[in-house]
């Protein structure tokens, strides 16, 4: 999805780090309007997801790199904002998840792509604490509390 930020509160949050590789630009978006404040409004006459049909991804070339990288994004996102009373939890459930759904049903290319996304974890745990920015509990009680974001289909 496409996103718009004012410019006011563009110059507000700090550049995509170069090395994350980005799918989750919006959650990292999010995280730091969010700790400055700053609210986020959808239009949907403007901005819409399309649909993606996941199934047939399975046949890509690129299954196993989307997989990496969807995982570690949301990986890093824990680890640079979440408490830490709060990050490892996340974490092993969001591994036994992938194990029980992926490996388990005998899915090895996206295990494959776990595997990479730990090993990626791991290789930029130092940039991941360099540019940490951890929520309070009481801001990640409040962010959590947020209403879902609409999201618009387009088909």
């Amino acid at each position: 999805m496409e996103h718009i930020i004012r410019t006011s509160a563009w110059h507000q949050i700090p550049n995509y780090p170069e090395w994350f590789k980005f799918y989750g630009e919006e959650d990292f978006a999010s995280f730091h309007l969010f700790k400055k404040g700053l609210e986020v409004h959808y239009y949907p006459d403007i901005l819409i997801h399309h649909r993606v049909d996941i199934k047939s991804r399975k046949k890509n070339k690129d299954y196993i790199q989307r997989t990496r990288k969807s995982l570690r994004s949301g990986w890093y996102l824990y680890l640079m904002f979440y408490p830490l009373n709060v990050i490892l939890r996340r974490l092993v459930y969001s591994i036994w998840i992938q194990i029980k759904l992926k490996l388990f049903k005998g899915d090895f290319r996206a295990f494959l792509g776990l595997m990479m996304a730990i090993f990626d974890l791991i290789f930029n745990l130092r940039k991941i604490h360099k540019n940490s920015e951890r929520m309070t509990s009481e801001e990640f009680y409040n962010y959590m509390s947020l209403e879902e974001a609409k999201i618009y289909w387009w088909t």
